[in-house]
């Protein structure tokens, strides 16, 4: 009698734990006090086979880059993405960069995604944009994009073409 009542214990300090967690994310605002939005939970397959979502770095900040191998901006940027990718690595710096590749299945698909990242040696991950929800989400009507939102999962900054390296730094290592 007594473990079963230990065990009843466990099961209902475990629910209000679990019930307290979802209260706390209930109760996060839409917008921050700097008026900015908080950017909603999404998944999307990488070109690792897994399954990303933003909710996997909660309490980093994250850079998605919105690209296509057809778009020059977007390949010219590729390189600092890659310099920021290992500065994020070697600095231990709690952020992490996401390209968003725009798959429309005629110009840009999976394959040709592939063989550019590899061809070209980059190593950050590369997510496959293809239902259009979340570009839609962010207004992307030109690319390349770049989107940060902070550690708490708001947004942080958002600029429409590229983004040198010092200029991603600085905007990651401000408050």
């Amino acid at each position: 009698m007594k473990k079963i009542g230990t065990l009843l214990l466990c099961c209902c300090l475990a629910m209000a734990c679990a019930t307290a967690a979802l209260a706390d994310e209930a109760e996060k605002p839409e917008y921050n006090e700097n008026g900015m939005p908080l950017i909603p939970d999404f998944t999307l397959p990488s070109n690792t086979g897994e399954d990303v979502s933003l909710s996997d770095f909660l309490g980093r900040q994250v850079v998605l880059y919105f690209w296509t191998t057809w778009c020059p901006s977007c390949v010219r940027g590729m390189p600092d993405k890659q310099a920021l990718h290992d500065w994020m690595l070697e600095t231990e710096f709690p952020g992490v960069l996401l390209a968003v590749n725009l798959i429309d299945g005629v110009r840009e698909t999976r394959g040709s995604c592939n063989a550019f990242i590899e061809r070209n040696g980059f190593t950050f991950p590369v997510l496959y944009e293809e239902s259009g929800e979340l570009s839609e989400f962010f207004g992307i009507t030109t690319i390349p994009r770049t989107a940060v939102i902070d550690a708490e999962g708001y947004l942080k900054d958002y600029i429409i073409g590229g983004r040198s390296l010092a200029e991603a730094i600085a905007v990651l290592e401000t408050e």
